[in-house]
């Protein structure tokens, strides 16, 4: 971990003295503003989906009651993960093995090296975390960039063939966008500007930056390379 003097974001201790201070705390936006770009990219509720970095984000409780519930989440803090436990409460929540019921499986996880088997997942929800992970490299801007092209590797690893990563950024949206440029396996499919949802919902509203890419095909890759 970082010392306290270079960066915060990147220490345990800090997350788990927020999460004592901020026992729900909405990261840039929340699922009502949201809810019709998810819907949009990831349209079946029953796809196994990822969220990094829960903490003490409503967020989650939301997309459970909206249909989602087919969830995995976690947080590098052990106070983020309770914060979450508590938010969704016991009839929202399984353990890891019980896999014919719906809930949210709730674990403490390092977004750089994830704990999960290839191909886990069908999407990844990113809110904010990401921004975090490149911020905790502090002063070191090489640091940074190599915290999180580690997390947006993992993230191809774990995602299915056809998944996708959704990713609500504000504080470092250039980085976002640089490292999964460098990386030839995403193809981009929202790129931040503007655009409305064939139900009349326009992205602008949402107060961050949305991003998206989905794991590229084999042609995609070939007409990158060309």
């Amino acid at each position: 971990e970082p010392s306290s003097h270079d960066s915060k974001f990147g220490r345990r201790e800090y997350w788990n003295e927020f999460y004592k201070s901020e026992e729900e705390f909405s990261w840039y936006t929340g699922w009502e503003d949201l809810e019709p770009f998810v819907r949009d990219l990831v349209p079946c509720e029953k796809s196994h989906i990822l969220i990094p970095g829960v903490g003490s984000d409503r967020v989650i409780v939301d997309m459970y009651d909206a249909g989602y519930q087919n969830l995995t989440a976690f947080d590098y803090a052990k106070a983020g993960e309770g914060c979450s436990r508590k938010l969704l409460g016991d009839d929202r929540v399984r353990e890891e093995g019980e896999h014919h019921s719906p809930g949210v499986i709730l674990l403490v996880a390092d977004a750089r090296n994830l704990p999960f088997e290839d191909s886990s997942f069908d999407a990844v929800l990113d809110k904010g975390t990401l921004d975090a992970i490149y911020l905790s490299g502090g002063r070191d801007k090489k640091l940074a960039a190599e915290y999180l092209s580690m997390a947006v590797s993992e993230l191809s690893r774990v995602l299915t063939k056809d998944g996708i990563v959704i990713s609500v950024t504000v504080a470092c949206t250039g980085a976002i966008q640089s490292t999964f440029d460098s990386c030839d396996v995403w193809k981009q499919i929202r790129d931040g500007t503007p655009y409305i949802t064939e139900d009349g919902f326009a992205s602008n509203n949402v107060d961050a930056t949305l991003l998206a890419w989905t794991i590229a095909k084999k042609q995609d890759l070939e007409y990158k390379d060309k």
